[in-house]
């Protein structure tokens, strides 16, 4: 996976992408663009994991409309994590 250059910090461990927001929530920058960006560059054996201070249940219905799924967990009390994995599309013939 590669995205664009951002303040968000973006690394890989085993079989997940990690992208950490909160440097773009700090600097007040919108951050969808590039989680979207990550989102659709996702491939199903990987998982990608957002990292915010806050629940993104707005982002989180969204992901699920577009056959995502999602997993929140709070770290911390200002540390969230936002599991996504691309569910597979089962076509009927």
């Amino acid at each position: 996976m590669k995205l664009r250059e951002s303040r968000a910090k973006f690394w890989e461990e085993s079989h997940a992408y990690h992208l950490d927001i909160r440097p773009l929530l700090d600097a007040e920058e919108e951050p969808f663009s590039i989680i979207m960006e990550a989102v659709h560059q996702l491939h199903k054996e990987k998982t990608l994991i957002i990292h915010a201070y806050f629940e993104p249940l707005p982002l989180m219905k969204q992901l699920r409309l577009q056959n995502f799924s999602t997993l929140s967990t709070k770290i911390e009390s200002d540390h969230w994590e936002l599991k996504i994995k691309r569910l597979d599309i089962v076509e009927n013939n």
